[in-house]
């Protein structure tokens, strides 16, 4: 593992700028950013009543943080000491310099795909920062061998707050495993161990939906359509079933609404069922539209994944959040001077490689086939291929392209980094870490 112990000293100046960096990110953020979404799982923590169209662990902590502090703040504190907590444990698993870990704390968290989507109530936000704690965690070898249990915590909360984190979190329990029992070969011994870790994982979002009231949804169908419809508009063919469209509407109008990068286009023409025999025709007719027509999948799903990552495009699709979205609570943002002067920074790179998801894409491909060239295949390899599995995964599932789906990807690229600066501890570092 590439992590090094640190120095024993604990790191007050560290500490203090964290701590000063997580006041002032609360204070320009209050109360903290709602969009669309934020504001339907706010009103779902209000009301006690959950959809899994976003996962209900998120809406059921914000309830009881709702008890604490009313609105979005309690969830921006909660995501903020979560982010800052991560960070200072990462900059102090390496014994470097100080100035040198003070830097890279006003870097990671001024770096602008960072800091812009740190203060919106968002389930990417609070995936990104709980595995970014959960990183921390496992990657400071001065802490007991039971961070390791508690970093298992973190990545609890993180795949219950999106449906697909799994491809994020695998490669993460893996170098759990990895810290956990350093001197085991991944053989069939530890697979085992890799198993049951994930196992219990998945027992805990099991027994998670059965305790909180979850109405079902059925969200998954929405891949579903937006495959249908565009492999129809390419094989000029109508492979939806009628069941799938709202009373009245034409098909031509839905061909002529479908853009391929965003399916938020359809909404006024689709419309979602919970029907059993309904959704069991829609999977047949997706499942044999892809066995029919392999080549055009893979060419309709390369349309939408190239501009959700600005591969390609003049401008890049909604790079971040400034606003709080009309609601009904009339929860307000009040821009301080220091945010207006800070976006209109941010505005200037909004286009730029910034905030263009390839470009973290390639830096995690390129950090991990380093790591395996270098025969460093501990932490450096496993959040690499975690942010690369995660943001990659969009090709297959993704519908529309908000940036700030690849926010997990973005931040992976600074942990894998932070992990190439220091030397290989030993063994005799390593079991003492632990």
């Amino acid at each position: 593992m590439e992590f090094s112990p640190s120095l024993k000293r604990f790191p007050w100046m560290e500490f203090t700028l964290c701590v000063f960096l997580g006041l002032a990110v609360i204070a320009l953020f209050h109360p903290g950013l709602m969009t669309n979404d934020s504001i339907l799982q706010y009103d779902q923590a209000l009301h006690g009543q959950f959809s899994d169209a976003h996962p209900p662990l998120m809406s059921a902590l914000w309830r009881l943080l709702n008890t604490i502090v009313a609105g979005p703040m309690g969830m921006l504190i909660f995501h903020v000491i979560l982010f800052f907590t991560g960070l200072f444990l990462l900059v102090d698993s390496q014994a470097v310099s100080r100035p040198v870990r003070l830097m890279a704390i006003v870097g990671i968290t001024f770096w602008p795909a960072v800091f812009t989507q740190l203060g919106v109530i968002w389930k990417d936000v609070g995936l990104s920062t709980s595995f970014f704690l959960a990183c921390g965690l496992l990657a400071n070898n001065r802490l007991p061998r039971g961070r390791v249990g508690l970093a298992g915590l973190f990545l609890f909360y993180g795949v219950s707050v999106r449906h697909n984190a799994w491809p994020a979190a695998l490669p993460l329990c893996a170098w759990g495993v990895d810290t956990y029992w350093p001197q085991m070969k991944w053989r069939l011994q530890k697979l085992l161990r890799l198993l049951a870790v994930v196992g219990t994982l998945v027992g805990l979002q099991v027994l998670t939906s059965l305790v909180l009231p979850v109405t079902p949804s059925y969200f998954g169908q929405v891949i579903w359509i937006n495959d249908l419809i565009g492999l129809s508009v390419q094989t000029h063919e109508t492979l939806l079933p009628a069941t799938s469209l709202r009373p009245g509407v034409r098909w031509e109008d839905v061909v002529k609404a479908y853009r391929s990068e965003d399916i938020d286009t359809l909404r006024p023409f689709v419309a979602l069922t919970r029907d059993p025999q309904e959704l069991h025709q829609l999977r047949h007719r997706w499942l044999s539209a892809l066995g029919h027509h392999p080549y055009l999948y893979v060419v309709h799903r390369w349309n939408g994944f190239h501009q959700w990552i600005g591969l390609g495009t003049e401008t890049v699709m909604n790079p971040y959040e400034d606003q709080m979205w009309a609601n009904p609570w009339n929860f307000h943002f009040d821009a301080p001077i220091a945010f207006r002067h800070l976006y209109h920074y941010f505005y200037l790179w909004r286009d730029s490689f910034i905030f263009r998801g390839w470009v973290y894409l390639l830096c995690n491909f390129v950090l991990c086939g380093w790591a395996w060239r270098l025969g460093r295949r501990g932490a450096v390899l496993w959040v690499s291929l975690s942010g690369l599995c995660y943001g990659m995964g969009y090709f297959f599932y993704g519908v529309s392209g908000d940036f700030r789906y690849l926010y997990w990807t973005v931040m992976t690229v600074f942990i894998s980094a932070w992990g190439m600066i220091g030397p290989e501890p030993d063994a005799e570092h390593t079991e003492a870490g632990v």
